[in-house]
């Protein structure tokens, strides 16, 4: 469910089984005597299995994700030129309800289009809804290695692949908006926001109604 109520569906791909048994990678914090022993589970585990299912953890406020993902990993990012809606939860957490309701969420993997993408990433919520709320999780090696033995992966990898994106003006009245580039690049400066699309080696285009093209 989205923050306003309406369903969020996220759609798999094929018409296969999918489901993993979720209980091979859950790790109950309530078990544990001390921090550092539960710390040293979660990394092991983040190792070896590369998914981690964090149970009874108490949290009480979406921004206490950044110290479970510090278990792991300190190199936070920040979430300039993503192309998704996100409200803050914090410094480095960001909200994934933000998406118009209309739109419907594809299986996908995390900014894919810009040079430079997480190598992982901490999700987690509060409450769980009665139906639905599935997270899906893959193997990106396997399914790399499956797409690469395909003719249509082969020529991904020899020519690669071009995103075109049409970031809206959000002063520009009424536009199909999914997320303007003033909040995309945090900025209502058109200069700044040239200045990080430069910065990236991409080619843009100002339209005349004030979308920024890349």
């Amino acid at each position: 469910m989205n923050k306003n109520g309406k369903p969020r569906i996220i759609y798999p791909f094929g018409d296969k089984t999918t489901s993993i048994p979720m209980e091979d990678y859950q790790i109950d914090c309530q078990v544990f005597d001390s921090k550092n022993a539960l710390e040293n589970a979660v990394k092991e585990q983040w190792e070896n299995k590369g998914l981690v299912v964090l149970v009874n953890t108490g949290m009480q406020h979406l921004s206490e994700l950044q110290g479970w993902g510090e278990m792991i990993f300190r190199d936070f990012t920040t979430y300039e030129g993503g192309s998704a809606p996100r409200s803050k939860w914090s410094d480095k957490v960001f909200g994934i309800d933000d998406t118009p309701s209309n739109i419907d969420m594809c299986y996908h993997n995390e900014a894919c289009y810009l040079p430079t993408f997480p190598r992982c990433f901490v999700i987690g919520s509060l409450a769980c809804p009665r139906e639905g709320g599935k997270t899906l999780a893959s193997n990106n090696e396997v399914t790399s290695e499956a797409i690469l033995a395909t003719q249509v992966g082969q020529a991904l990898k020899k020519k690669g692949m071009r995103y075109i994106r049409n970031m809206t003006d959000k002063y520009a009245g009424d536009q199909l908006v999914y997320k303007h580039w003033q909040d995309t690049f945090y900025t209502d400066s058109r200069e700044e926001a040239e200045k990080y699309v430069k910065a990236q080696g991409w080619d843009y285009k100002w339209l005349p109604n004030g979308t920024l093209r890349t």
